[in-house]
C-alpha cells in the first residue's frame, strides 16, 4: 500500500505503507521518525513519481481527493481510495475512509471518540475561561498567514468552544498577511506554527515592534508568554497530531 497523503492516517492506525510522499525532502509525519523508517519515498504530494510507485508493487493507493491530473494513470497501478473531493479539509472523514479501506474502521472510530473524550476533559478543564479566551493561530513558513474555520487547528478550536479572534473567524481555510497586518494576529492566546528553512522569518516576525503590542507577548516578562510554538510538520499531516498540541493543559505557558 502507498500513501500519497496523510501518512499520519495510516501510521496511527497501525499500518506501515511501502511508500508515501515526501515534503521538502521528509515525509509529512509528526510521529516519532522510526515509525517512517522502511517507507520509501514515491516523490512529492504534488507529483508523484510515477515510476517509483510502480515498483513498489503496490496494492492500494490512498490519497485525499480524486481530482489529481494523474488518477487513469495510478488507477492502472492498483486501485485508487480518495478521502475528499480537494474542495474542504475534512481530517475526521479522511480518517474513517483511510480506515474502511485498511481494515480499520473501529480503530478510526475509537480514535475519533478519544478525541471527543479529550475535547470534553478540556472544556471541563477551562471552565468560564473558555468562552474569555480568543485564540488566534499563526503560520511562519514562507511567509505568514493567519488560520481560519475551516483549517485543521480552525475545526479542532470549533469543536472545544474556544472563541476566534473577529479577523480569524471566517468559514475560509487561512489568508496571508504581512508583517504590517501583525495586529491580525491578535488574541489571548497564539498558537505559532514554525517551518521551512528560514529562520530569520520567524525572527522577523519574533522581533517586529508590532508583534510586542499584542496581548499575549509580554517582553517585560517573557515566561508569561501566552504564545505557544509548534513545528508546521505537526500542522500540516492530518489533524491528528494538531489536536494533541491544541489539547494542552490551559494554564500551559511559553516563550520565545
Amino acid at each position: 500500500m502507498i500513501a500519497l497523503n496523510l501518512l499520519d492516517n495510516v501510521l496511527a492506525l497501525g499500518i506501515k505503507p511501502v511508500g508515501a510522499t515526501v515534503y521538502d525532502g521528509h515525509f509529512r509525519t509528526s510521529l516519532p521518525t522510526e515509525k517512517s523508517a522502511g517507507i520509501q519515498s514515491v516523490g512529492t504530494s504534488v507529483q508523484p513519481n510515477i515510476e517509483s510507485i510502480l515498483q513498489l508493487k503496490p496494492d492500494l493507493i490512498l490519497d485525499t481527493y480524486w481530482g489529481r491530473l494523474n488518477y487513469q494513470q495510478l488507477s492502472q497501478i492498483a486501485p485508487v481510495v480518495a478521502a475528499g473531493d480537494g474542495k474542504k479539509i475534512d481530517w475526521k472523514g479522511w480518517l474513517k475512509t483511510y480506515g474502511a479501506a485498511l481494515g480499520k474502521q473501529a480503530k478510526a472510530d475509537a480514535m475519533i471518540d478519544k478525541y471527543y473524550q479529550r475535547v470534553a476533559e478540556f472544556r471541563q478543564q477551562m471552565g468560564e475561561k473558555l468562552s474569555q479566551t480568543q485564540v488566534s493561530v499563526v503560520m511562519s513558513w514562507g511567509g505568514y498567514r493567519t488560520y481560519m474555520n475551516k483549517s485543521f487547528s480552525g475545526q479542532i478550536l470549533r469543536d472545544i468552544g474556544l472563541p476566534r479572534p473577529p479577523l480569524q473567524d471566517q468559514d475560509k481555510v487561512n489568508e496571508n498577511i504581512s508583517l504590517e497586518l501583525i495586529p491580525r494576529m491578535e488574541g489571548d492566546v497564539i498558537f505559532l506554527a514554525v517551518g521551512g528553512n528560514e529562520p530569520s522569518i520567524v525572527e522577523n516576525l519574533l522581533n517586529h515592534p508590532l508583534w510586542s503590542q499584542l496581548k499575549a507577548v509580554d517582553y517585560l516578562q517573557p515566561q508569561k508568554w501566552r504564545v505557544f510554538k509548534f513545528a508546521v510538520s505537526v500542522a500540516m499531516p492530518s489533524g491528528l497530531s494538531l489536536q494533541f498540541t491544541i489539547l494542552q493543559p490551559s494554564d500551559r505557558t511559553g516563550g520565545k
